[in-house]
């Protein structure tokens, strides 16, 4: 981790939110690393996609993400050649995971919202995992339920559980 000079931070994975909810996401925690590690460089979540883009590596990364999420194992060839045209040692990737909204529909069965975000930050030269933070958070409406109660939303779940995460962001020593 000493070694990265340099963080991508992409787009948030498998989310049902508004882009620019997730562009806010992602500079939540731009905002909150590099309070933590003032010198190391942030690249932002859509400077990042437009490289991507640029260099046709779309499919290539959304192939990358599809098989890392299955095996928890991050393909390191693929991870070198996207740090390479980013110009960064690690990228950090951000997923919702575990999504559930239920309305409140009839007596007995409550609205609610719940979810799981995991943050992994992974050295682009190496495919090494520097730092992953997972945390579940979930809500339920307020006051009394009607016949029809709709779930929270899904960003104000998002936002409590990025909360969270946002506290165990780690130093890098630099």
């Amino acid at each position: 981790a000493s070694s990265v000079n340099t963080v991508a931070i992409l787009p948030i994975r498998n989310a049902r939110i508004l882009p620019g909810e997730s562009r806010e996401m992602s500079r939540a925690f731009a905002r909150e690393f590099v309070s933590k590690n003032k010198s190391i460089k942030i690249i932002n979540s859509v400077e990042s996609t437009d490289i991507i883009n640029n260099n046709n590596m779309a499919d290539k990364y959304a192939d990358f993400l599809r098989d890392y999420s299955v095996s928890g194992i991050p393909n390191a060839k693929v991870l070198r050649e996207i740090g390479d045209i980013l110009k960064a040692d690690a990228i950090l990737q951000g997923e919702i995971i575990d999504l559930v909204q239920q309305d409140g529909h009839y007596p007995g069965v409550m609205a609610r919202t719940s979810l799981t975000l995991r943050y992994s930050l992974i050295s682009a030269s190496k495919g090494d995992v520097l730092w992953e933070a997972t945390c579940s958070a979930h809500l339920k409406p307020g006051g009394m339920s009607s016949v029809w109660t709709p779930p929270p939303p899904i960003i104000d779940v998002i936002q409590l559980a990025q909360e969270r995460v946002l506290k165990d962001i780690p130093y890098l020593g630099k």
